[in-house]
């Protein structure tokens, strides 16, 4: 099997090429078939640093997702509605990292971002590592047990033993790298996030980041899809956006694993960073959307909802500053 064909999470470790910043093509070199090759690693590699480096606090064994979601309260001060997150997708949406020995999820460093604005909120996180969207559709209403073995349940489970908020969905990588049909993947990509609106729940899609190791093919076809995404996001009322972690994860070996398809523990504290502005600002248009879909549970009294908007826009500014400068940020969750 080739490296292309593999699962995310199951591609022999190596290490990343340095690529140009705006072209996406390994440093030295402008030919599109070349791909990631470990002949690169002395001229173009230098060693990623030390997870501990990386993030100052212990990453997760894979002991503490063992079942998931897990669940983040990072605050619940003044009596604030609690406001619900969850985070879904595949092994970057939890984060694995160190050959799966080891786990950073967005939605850690997002919950932190939050609380430290003074947004109330909890945040769940399931992530099924080396799994397609097509197999997350097929367990909708089941479980999946990842190949690290970690067992997680499936979006139709999840959101009828807890309401949420807010939905956000990162899925694809492992169906491009198995070389679905795009137009398979976006519509199990449709399937799940319509499994979020039939409950009422708006969601947010994460495309399929960049992956170092697939060369520049890789990424026109990456952002196709993600250009897809975001216009099936315009037509789905229930999607509030479309991001693309390009956007907001910068291509640099810090970023990344050596494996060249997983965000390190410091590239993913950085979406989480960089989200909550986001999560802060679509939980705003949260309270625009809920009286607009039918079925959608009673969940909060109007006051609730009112305090929630509040909260939420008053969190989106405080974010934005933070993330700004992420000395402000770290400062305030130590």
């Amino acid at each position: 099997m080739s490296t292309m064909a593999m699962p995310m999470a199951s591609v022999p470790f190596g290490c990343m090429p340095a690529y140009h910043p705006n072209l996406m093509l390994p440093m030295g070199t402008l030919a599109p078939q070349m791909l990631w090759n470990p002949a690169w690693q002395s001229a173009f590699c230098t060693p990623a640093p030390a997870v501990a480096e990386q993030v100052g606090r212990p990453l997760l064994p894979p002991r503490a997702l063992a079942a998931m979601p897990i669940h983040l309260r990072a605050s619940s001060q003044g009596g604030q509605p609690l406001c619900r997150i969850l985070c879904y997708g595949d092994s970057l949406t939890v984060g694995y990292c160190s050959n799966g020995q080891l786990f950073e999820p967005y939605g850690r460093a997002m919950s932190e971002a939050l609380a430290a604005a003074g947004f109330a909120c909890e945040v769940s996180i399931c992530g099924h590592s080396g799994k397609t969207t097509h197999e997350m559709v097929a367990a909708l209403g089941g479980r999946l047990v990842d190949i690290v073995g970690c067992q997680g349940q499936g979006l139709e489970q999840i959101l009828a033993e807890q309401e949420y908020d807010l939905v956000i969905i990162m899925s694809g990588t492992n169906d491009m790298g198995m070389g679905a049909p795009q137009d398979a993947i976006l519509t199990d990509l449709s399937r799940l996030h319509s499994a979020c609106h039939d409950r009422g729940v708006p969601t947010v899609a994460l495309a399929p980041p960049p992956a170092p190791i697939g060369g520049p093919q890789r990424e026109v076809a990456r952002r196709c899809l993600a250009d897809r995404i975001r216009a099936l996001a315009a037509s789905s009322p229930g999607m509030l956006a479309c991001i693309d972690p390009a956007d907001l994860v910068p291509m640099g070996l810090a970023f990344w694993e050596r494996d060249g398809l997983h965000f390190s523990p410091a590239g993913s504290c950085l979406l989480g960073e960089r989200l909550a502005a986001v999560a802060a600002e679509k939980l705003l248009e949260c309270a625009a959307y809920a009286p607009d879909v039918q079925g959608r549970h009673a969940r909060t009294t109007s006051d609730e909802s009112t305090s929630k908007k509040r909260q939420a826009s008053r969190c989106a500014s405080e974010v934005a500053w933070l993330v700004r400068d992420p000395r402000h940020l770290h400062a305030a969750v130590a």
